[in-house]
Protein backbone atom coordinates (compact mmCIF):
# COMPACT_ATOMS: atom_id res chain seq x y z
CA UNK A 1 0.00 0.00 0.00
CA UNK A 2 1.25 3.47 -1.15
CA UNK A 3 -0.22 6.66 0.33
CA UNK A 4 -0.79 9.26 -1.86
CA UNK A 5 -1.77 12.58 -0.45
CA UNK A 6 -3.46 15.14 -1.25
CA UNK A 7 -4.02 19.38 -1.03
CA UNK A 8 -7.17 18.38 1.05
CA UNK A 9 -9.15 16.52 2.84
CA UNK A 10 -12.04 17.13 0.31
CA UNK A 11 -10.03 16.32 -3.12
CA UNK A 12 -9.07 13.04 -1.05
CA UNK A 13 -12.52 11.96 -0.78
CA UNK A 14 -13.74 13.24 -4.28
CA UNK A 15 -11.20 10.99 -5.62
CA UNK A 16 -12.00 7.60 -3.01
CA UNK A 17 -15.32 8.09 -4.65
CA UNK A 18 -14.80 8.43 -7.96
CA UNK A 19 -12.42 5.36 -7.80
CA UNK A 20 -14.87 3.27 -5.91
CA UNK A 21 -17.66 4.89 -8.70
CA UNK A 22 -15.57 3.80 -11.60
CA UNK A 23 -14.36 0.65 -9.95
CA UNK A 24 -17.06 -1.17 -8.28
CA UNK A 25 -15.38 -4.74 -8.37
CA UNK A 26 -12.22 -3.82 -6.54
CA UNK A 27 -11.89 -2.98 -3.33
CA UNK A 28 -13.04 0.43 -1.83
CA UNK A 29 -10.90 2.88 -1.23
CA UNK A 30 -11.31 5.34 1.98
CA UNK A 31 -9.81 8.69 2.54
CA UNK A 32 -8.04 9.99 5.74
CA UNK A 33 -8.29 13.27 5.88
CA UNK A 34 -6.19 14.38 3.12
CA UNK A 35 -4.33 10.75 2.31
CA UNK A 36 -5.32 7.41 0.67
CA UNK A 37 -3.98 4.03 1.43
CA UNK A 38 -3.61 2.88 -2.23
CA UNK A 39 -2.68 -1.04 -3.88
CA UNK A 40 0.15 -0.62 -5.71
CA UNK A 41 -2.36 -2.05 -8.71
CA UNK A 42 -4.56 0.90 -8.22
CA UNK A 43 -1.47 3.73 -8.40
CA UNK A 44 -1.98 4.53 -11.98
CA UNK A 45 -6.16 5.07 -11.60
CA UNK A 46 -5.98 6.91 -8.94
CA UNK A 47 -3.47 9.31 -10.12
CA UNK A 48 -5.48 9.27 -13.41
CA UNK A 49 -8.75 9.76 -11.14
CA UNK A 50 -6.20 12.36 -8.81
CA UNK A 51 -5.17 14.74 -11.79
CA UNK A 52 -8.74 16.18 -10.98
CA UNK A 53 -8.54 17.01 -7.92
CA UNK A 54 -5.15 19.09 -7.59
CA UNK A 55 -2.88 15.95 -6.80
CA UNK A 56 1.27 16.14 -7.02
CA UNK A 57 2.27 13.49 -9.46
CA UNK A 58 6.12 14.07 -8.09
CA UNK A 59 5.19 11.84 -5.17
CA UNK A 60 4.67 8.75 -7.65
CA UNK A 61 8.14 9.10 -8.94
CA UNK A 62 9.35 9.18 -12.48
CA UNK A 63 6.56 6.44 -13.64
CA UNK A 64 4.01 8.69 -14.51
CA UNK A 65 5.32 12.03 -16.13
CA UNK A 66 3.39 15.30 -16.15
CA UNK A 67 2.91 17.37 -19.17
CA UNK A 68 2.23 21.05 -19.93
CA UNK A 69 -0.67 22.63 -18.68
CA UNK A 70 -4.41 22.99 -20.55
CA UNK A 71 -5.71 26.11 -21.37
CA UNK A 72 -9.19 26.87 -19.66
CA UNK A 73 -12.80 27.22 -22.26
CA UNK A 74 -13.30 30.54 -23.80
CA UNK A 75 -15.15 32.21 -20.69
CA UNK A 76 -11.67 32.68 -18.89
CA UNK A 77 -9.03 33.20 -21.66
CA UNK A 78 -6.51 34.28 -19.69
CA UNK A 79 -6.54 31.77 -16.89
CA UNK A 80 -4.47 28.45 -17.39
CA UNK A 81 -5.10 25.18 -15.25
CA UNK A 82 -2.57 24.68 -12.51
CA UNK A 83 -2.92 21.08 -13.04
CA UNK A 84 -0.64 18.21 -14.57
CA UNK A 85 -1.76 16.44 -17.28
CA UNK A 86 -0.32 12.09 -17.14
CA UNK A 87 1.21 10.49 -19.46
CA UNK A 88 -1.49 9.16 -22.36
CA UNK A 89 -1.22 5.86 -21.32
CA UNK A 90 -3.59 6.63 -18.38
CA UNK A 91 -6.28 8.45 -20.56
CA UNK A 92 -7.72 11.83 -22.29
CA UNK A 93 -6.91 14.55 -19.80
CA UNK A 94 -9.66 16.24 -17.64
CA UNK A 95 -12.38 18.41 -19.93
CA UNK A 96 -12.42 21.91 -19.90
CA UNK A 97 -16.22 22.15 -19.05
CA UNK A 98 -16.01 20.62 -15.90
CA UNK A 99 -13.03 22.77 -14.77
CA UNK A 100 -14.78 25.67 -16.24
CA UNK A 101 -17.93 24.76 -14.03
CA UNK A 102 -15.23 24.69 -11.27
CA UNK A 103 -13.89 28.17 -11.94
CA UNK A 104 -17.10 29.37 -12.10
CA UNK A 105 -18.87 27.72 -9.20
CA UNK A 106 -21.02 25.23 -7.29
CA UNK A 107 -23.89 26.06 -5.69
CA UNK A 108 -25.80 24.19 -3.15
CA UNK A 109 -29.07 25.46 -0.56
CA UNK A 110 -29.55 23.64 2.92
CA UNK A 111 -33.47 24.16 3.40
CA UNK A 112 -33.90 23.59 7.38
CA UNK A 113 -36.75 24.10 9.08
CA UNK A 114 -36.18 27.53 9.98
CA UNK A 115 -34.31 28.99 7.17
CA UNK A 116 -31.96 28.64 3.80
CA UNK A 117 -28.89 28.62 3.68
CA UNK A 118 -26.88 29.28 0.49
CA UNK A 119 -23.32 28.62 -0.11
CA UNK A 120 -21.21 28.91 -3.34
CA UNK A 121 -17.78 27.97 -3.75
CA UNK A 122 -15.08 28.04 -6.53
CA UNK A 123 -11.67 26.26 -7.49
CA UNK A 124 -8.80 28.75 -8.39
CA UNK A 125 -5.83 28.04 -10.68
CA UNK A 126 -4.12 26.67 -7.76
CA UNK A 127 -6.91 24.33 -6.36
CA UNK A 128 -7.55 26.15 -3.59
CA UNK A 129 -11.28 26.78 -3.16
CA UNK A 130 -13.14 30.32 -1.74
CA UNK A 131 -15.90 31.21 -0.11
CA UNK A 132 -17.65 33.64 -2.82
CA UNK A 133 -21.69 33.41 -1.66
CA UNK A 134 -22.54 32.64 2.18
CA UNK A 135 -26.47 33.78 2.56
CA UNK A 136 -29.33 32.84 4.74
CA UNK A 137 -32.69 33.78 4.71
CA UNK A 138 -35.42 33.27 7.51
CA UNK A 139 -38.32 31.35 6.07
CA UNK A 140 -40.20 29.49 8.99
CA UNK A 141 -40.73 26.19 7.00
CA UNK A 142 -41.61 24.44 10.53
CA UNK A 143 -43.50 27.18 11.83
CA UNK A 144 -47.21 26.01 12.91
CA UNK A 145 -46.43 22.92 11.64
CA UNK A 146 -49.51 20.89 13.18
CA UNK A 147 -49.93 16.76 14.20
CA UNK A 148 -50.55 16.03 10.60
CA UNK A 149 -46.75 17.43 9.56
CA UNK A 150 -48.55 19.32 6.79
CA UNK A 151 -46.50 22.41 5.69
CA UNK A 152 -48.65 25.18 5.57
CA UNK A 153 -48.81 27.44 1.99
CA UNK A 154 -47.96 30.08 3.24
CA UNK A 155 -44.32 28.67 4.52
CA UNK A 156 -44.16 26.93 1.28
CA UNK A 157 -44.30 29.61 -0.62
CA UNK A 158 -41.59 31.92 1.53
CA UNK A 159 -39.49 29.30 1.40
CA UNK A 160 -40.19 28.99 -2.38
CA UNK A 161 -39.29 32.88 -2.93
CA UNK A 162 -36.28 32.69 -0.88
CA UNK A 163 -34.97 30.17 -3.41
CA UNK A 164 -35.86 32.33 -6.16
CA UNK A 165 -33.70 34.56 -4.59
CA UNK A 166 -30.80 32.37 -4.49
CA UNK A 167 -31.22 31.54 -7.75
CA UNK A 168 -31.46 34.99 -9.00
CA UNK A 169 -27.98 35.53 -6.99
CA UNK A 170 -26.57 32.18 -8.77
CA UNK A 171 -27.43 33.61 -12.21
CA UNK A 172 -25.17 36.74 -11.59
CA UNK A 173 -22.35 34.64 -10.75
CA UNK A 174 -22.83 33.05 -14.16
CA UNK A 175 -24.68 29.75 -12.59
CA UNK A 176 -28.06 28.40 -13.83
CA UNK A 177 -30.68 27.01 -11.90
CA UNK A 178 -29.89 23.61 -13.21
CA UNK A 179 -26.56 23.30 -11.69
CA UNK A 180 -27.90 23.86 -7.91
CA UNK A 181 -28.65 21.32 -5.72
CA UNK A 182 -30.54 21.80 -2.46
CA UNK A 183 -31.23 19.44 0.24
CA UNK A 184 -34.08 19.15 2.84
CA UNK A 185 -34.37 18.20 6.25
CA UNK A 186 -36.85 17.34 9.17
CA UNK A 187 -39.75 19.26 8.06
CA UNK A 188 -40.09 18.23 4.82
CA UNK A 189 -39.08 14.79 5.91
CA UNK A 190 -41.50 14.13 8.27
CA UNK A 191 -44.36 15.76 6.61
CA UNK A 192 -43.64 12.66 4.20
CA UNK A 193 -46.47 12.59 0.96
CA UNK A 194 -46.72 16.20 1.61
CA UNK A 195 -42.82 17.40 2.20
CA UNK A 196 -42.07 15.29 -1.16
CA UNK A 197 -44.83 17.35 -3.17
CA UNK A 198 -43.11 20.15 -1.79
CA UNK A 199 -39.80 18.66 -2.88
CA UNK A 200 -41.33 18.23 -6.48
CA UNK A 201 -42.84 21.80 -5.92
CA UNK A 202 -40.02 23.53 -5.29
CA UNK A 203 -37.67 21.74 -7.96
CA UNK A 204 -40.09 22.94 -10.69
CA UNK A 205 -40.81 26.35 -9.81
CA UNK A 206 -37.06 27.25 -9.77
CA UNK A 207 -35.64 25.13 -12.17
CA UNK A 208 -32.91 23.23 -9.36
CA UNK A 209 -30.90 20.19 -10.69
CA UNK A 210 -31.76 18.50 -7.87
CA UNK A 211 -33.57 18.02 -4.85
CA UNK A 212 -32.63 15.63 -2.33
CA UNK A 213 -35.23 14.98 1.37
CA UNK A 214 -31.83 13.77 3.19
CA UNK A 215 -33.66 10.75 5.97
CA UNK A 216 -32.20 11.13 9.54
CA UNK A 217 -29.15 9.12 8.94
CA UNK A 218 -28.31 11.27 6.24
CA UNK A 219 -28.77 14.47 7.97
CA UNK A 220 -26.63 12.86 10.18
CA UNK A 221 -23.60 12.40 8.24
CA UNK A 222 -23.71 15.44 6.30
CA UNK A 223 -23.59 17.33 9.31
CA UNK A 224 -20.57 15.38 10.57
CA UNK A 225 -18.92 15.66 7.52
CA UNK A 226 -19.57 19.50 7.03
CA UNK A 227 -18.64 20.10 10.88
CA UNK A 228 -15.39 18.22 10.74
CA UNK A 229 -14.19 19.53 7.08
CA UNK A 230 -12.65 22.72 8.84
CA UNK A 231 -10.23 20.56 10.58
CA UNK A 232 -8.44 18.64 7.64
CA UNK A 233 -5.32 18.23 8.02
CA UNK A 234 -4.96 19.07 11.68
CA UNK A 235 -4.40 16.27 13.03
CA UNK A 236 -7.52 15.73 14.77
CA UNK A 237 -8.89 12.24 14.01
CA UNK A 238 -11.91 11.37 17.23
CA UNK A 239 -14.97 13.64 16.64
CA UNK A 240 -18.38 13.98 17.89
CA UNK A 241 -20.52 16.16 16.35
CA UNK A 242 -23.76 17.79 17.13
CA UNK A 243 -25.89 19.42 14.49
CA UNK A 244 -28.92 21.35 15.51
CA UNK A 245 -31.57 22.86 13.38
CA UNK A 246 -34.89 23.99 13.79
CA UNK A 247 -37.25 20.82 13.16
CA UNK A 248 -34.28 18.41 14.56
CA UNK A 249 -30.75 17.72 16.21
CA UNK A 250 -28.11 15.09 15.54
CA UNK A 251 -25.18 13.85 17.13
CA UNK A 252 -22.48 11.85 15.24
CA UNK A 253 -19.42 10.45 16.11
CA UNK A 254 -16.61 9.43 13.60
CA UNK A 255 -12.85 10.02 12.58
CA UNK A 256 -11.89 12.17 9.84
CA UNK A 257 -12.43 10.45 6.94
CA UNK A 258 -16.23 8.88 8.14
CA UNK A 259 -19.09 8.72 10.02
CA UNK A 260 -19.04 6.00 12.61
CA UNK A 261 -22.19 6.04 14.30
CA UNK A 262 -25.15 9.11 13.98
CA UNK A 263 -28.75 9.69 14.87
CA UNK A 264 -31.48 12.32 14.99
CA UNK A 265 -33.81 12.95 17.75
CA UNK A 266 -36.96 14.88 16.10
CA UNK A 267 -37.17 17.70 18.66
CA UNK A 268 -35.74 22.00 17.46
CA UNK A 269 -35.70 25.01 18.38
CA UNK A 270 -39.20 25.21 16.86
CA UNK A 271 -40.54 23.22 19.52
CA UNK A 272 -38.86 25.03 22.42
CA UNK A 273 -39.86 28.46 20.71
CA UNK A 274 -43.69 27.28 20.30
CA UNK A 275 -44.54 24.86 23.33
CA UNK A 276 -41.93 25.97 26.04
CA UNK A 277 -40.74 29.58 25.89
CA UNK A 278 -43.41 32.69 25.94
CA UNK A 279 -43.49 34.56 23.01
CA UNK A 280 -42.26 38.12 24.73
CA UNK A 281 -39.77 38.30 27.78
CA UNK A 282 -38.57 35.65 29.05
CA UNK A 283 -37.50 35.22 32.89
CA UNK A 284 -34.65 33.22 34.20
CA UNK A 285 -37.55 31.25 35.67
CA UNK A 286 -39.10 31.16 32.04
CA UNK A 287 -35.65 29.17 31.12
CA UNK A 288 -35.44 26.79 34.08
CA UNK A 289 -38.33 25.33 33.49
CA UNK A 290 -38.05 24.94 29.77
CA UNK A 291 -34.98 22.94 30.70
CA UNK A 292 -36.37 20.83 33.15
CA UNK A 293 -38.91 19.32 30.87
CA UNK A 294 -36.52 19.26 27.95
CA UNK A 295 -34.72 16.77 29.53
CA UNK A 296 -38.09 14.50 28.87
CA UNK A 297 -39.25 16.20 25.90
CA UNK A 298 -35.50 15.91 23.52
CA UNK A 299 -33.82 12.74 24.85
CA UNK A 300 -30.39 12.14 23.13
CA UNK A 301 -30.08 10.33 20.30
CA UNK A 302 -26.92 9.10 21.25
CA UNK A 303 -25.06 7.47 24.34
CA UNK A 304 -22.97 10.33 25.85
CA UNK A 305 -20.26 7.41 26.68
CA UNK A 306 -19.66 7.07 22.94
CA UNK A 307 -18.51 10.75 22.84
CA UNK A 308 -15.95 10.42 25.28
CA UNK A 309 -12.69 11.52 25.01
CA UNK A 310 -13.84 12.99 21.26
CA UNK A 311 -13.45 16.87 20.18
CA UNK A 312 -16.93 18.05 20.29
CA UNK A 313 -17.64 20.22 17.41
CA UNK A 314 -21.09 22.11 17.01
CA UNK A 315 -22.16 23.24 13.63
CA UNK A 316 -25.84 24.91 12.41
CA UNK A 317 -27.19 28.65 12.97
CA UNK A 318 -26.90 28.93 16.68
CA UNK A 319 -23.28 27.73 16.73
CA UNK A 320 -22.18 29.73 13.59
CA UNK A 321 -24.04 32.82 15.25
CA UNK A 322 -22.26 31.89 18.31
CA UNK A 323 -18.86 31.95 16.64
CA UNK A 324 -19.75 35.30 15.37
CA UNK A 325 -20.63 36.89 18.18
CA UNK A 326 -18.21 35.52 21.01
CA UNK A 327 -15.63 36.06 18.08
CA UNK A 328 -13.59 33.03 19.51
CA UNK A 329 -14.11 29.47 18.08
CA UNK A 330 -14.47 27.84 21.68
CA UNK A 331 -17.76 28.67 23.60
CA UNK A 332 -18.82 28.03 27.04
CA UNK A 333 -21.82 26.95 28.49
CA UNK A 334 -21.81 30.25 30.83
CA UNK A 335 -21.47 32.51 27.80
CA UNK A 336 -24.24 30.30 25.74
CA UNK A 337 -26.56 30.92 29.60
CA UNK A 338 -25.75 34.52 29.97
CA UNK A 339 -26.64 35.74 25.78
CA UNK A 340 -29.73 33.72 25.87
CA UNK A 341 -30.90 35.49 29.63
CA UNK A 342 -29.76 38.77 28.37
CA UNK A 343 -31.78 38.63 24.70
CA UNK A 344 -35.07 37.41 26.73
CA UNK A 345 -34.67 40.27 28.99
CA UNK A 346 -35.24 42.46 26.06
CA UNK A 347 -38.15 42.95 24.05
CA UNK A 348 -38.35 40.99 21.06
CA UNK A 349 -38.60 44.51 18.49
CA UNK A 350 -35.39 45.80 20.41
CA UNK A 351 -33.43 42.14 19.68
CA UNK A 352 -32.32 42.39 16.24
CA UNK A 353 -30.21 45.64 17.18
CA UNK A 354 -28.34 43.88 19.76
CA UNK A 355 -27.84 40.75 17.84
CA UNK A 356 -26.30 43.08 14.84
CA UNK A 357 -23.68 44.86 17.14
CA UNK A 358 -20.13 44.26 16.35
CA UNK A 359 -20.40 42.48 13.39
CA UNK A 360 -19.58 42.87 9.91
CA UNK A 361 -21.80 42.99 6.52
CA UNK A 362 -20.23 39.19 5.30
CA UNK A 363 -21.35 37.92 8.94
CA UNK A 364 -24.33 39.80 8.87
CA UNK A 365 -25.46 38.25 5.74
CA UNK A 366 -24.56 34.85 6.50
CA UNK A 367 -26.35 34.94 9.24
CA UNK A 368 -29.57 36.48 7.38
CA UNK A 369 -29.04 39.45 10.41
CA UNK A 370 -28.70 41.97 7.50
CA UNK A 371 -32.03 43.17 7.74
CA UNK A 372 -34.08 44.54 10.34
CA UNK A 373 -37.01 41.78 9.51
CA UNK A 374 -33.89 39.09 9.42
CA UNK A 375 -32.57 40.24 12.50
CA UNK A 376 -36.19 40.36 14.73
CA UNK A 377 -37.14 37.02 13.52
CA UNK A 378 -33.61 35.20 14.74
CA UNK A 379 -33.80 37.56 17.72
CA UNK A 380 -37.09 35.46 18.84
CA UNK A 381 -35.30 32.05 17.95
CA UNK A 382 -32.43 32.80 19.59
CA UNK A 383 -33.53 31.99 22.78
CA UNK A 384 -35.15 28.83 21.97
CA UNK A 385 -32.36 27.97 19.84
CA UNK A 386 -29.63 28.73 23.13
CA UNK A 387 -31.95 26.27 25.32
CA UNK A 388 -31.99 23.52 23.03
CA UNK A 389 -28.32 23.55 22.51
CA UNK A 390 -28.00 23.67 26.63
CA UNK A 391 -29.72 20.88 27.28
CA UNK A 392 -27.64 18.82 24.95
CA UNK A 393 -24.58 20.08 26.03
CA UNK A 394 -25.65 19.38 29.84
CA UNK A 395 -26.96 16.00 28.62
CA UNK A 396 -23.18 15.23 27.40
CA UNK A 397 -21.84 16.52 30.55
CA UNK A 398 -20.10 19.34 28.30
CA UNK A 399 -18.96 22.76 29.78
CA UNK A 400 -17.70 24.21 26.57
CA UNK A 401 -17.62 23.23 22.88
CA UNK A 402 -15.91 23.81 19.58
CA UNK A 403 -17.71 25.63 16.89
CA UNK A 404 -16.90 24.67 13.16
CA UNK A 405 -16.64 27.03 10.83
CA UNK A 406 -18.04 24.48 8.15
CA UNK A 407 -21.26 23.21 7.89
CA UNK A 408 -23.55 20.27 6.05
CA UNK A 409 -23.52 22.87 3.11
CA UNK A 410 -19.40 22.19 2.68
CA UNK A 411 -20.48 18.19 3.00
CA UNK A 412 -22.55 19.12 -0.26
CA UNK A 413 -20.76 20.67 -2.39
CA UNK A 414 -17.74 17.75 -1.60
CA UNK A 415 -20.46 15.54 -2.18
CA UNK A 416 -21.61 17.18 -5.38
CA UNK A 417 -17.95 17.94 -6.65
CA UNK A 418 -16.96 14.33 -6.75
CA UNK A 419 -20.24 12.88 -8.55
CA UNK A 420 -18.72 15.50 -11.44
CA UNK A 421 -15.72 14.52 -11.14
CA UNK A 422 -17.32 10.87 -10.91
CA UNK A 423 -18.81 11.18 -13.91
CA UNK A 424 -16.15 13.02 -15.87
CA UNK A 425 -13.77 9.59 -15.33
CA UNK A 426 -16.83 7.27 -16.57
Amino acid sequence: MKPVHFPSAADARATAAAYNAKHAGSAPLEARGPSIEVPEKALKAVAELGRHHHLDLAQFGPTLKAGPAEPVGAAHPAAVIAQASVSSTLGVPVGAGLLERERRGIAVIDMGSSSAKMLVMRWGADGQPTVVSNVKISTQLGRDIGADHAIPEANQRRAIDAVHSFVEQAKAMGIPAGEITLMATAVVRNARADGLAFADRLKTETGLGAVRVLAEKQEAEMGFLGATAAFAGQGIDRFATLDLGGGSFQLAVGDSSKMEQGASTQVGSNFVQEQLLPSGLITPRDFASADQKLVAAAPLPLSPALLKGRNLVATGGISEFLRAHFHTDFITRAQIDQLRCQVGAIPVAERGAMLQQGKDALSLKALGIDTPEGATDYGTKLPASATLLLRIMDGLGQKELHVSQTDNRNALIDSVRAQLHADAAS
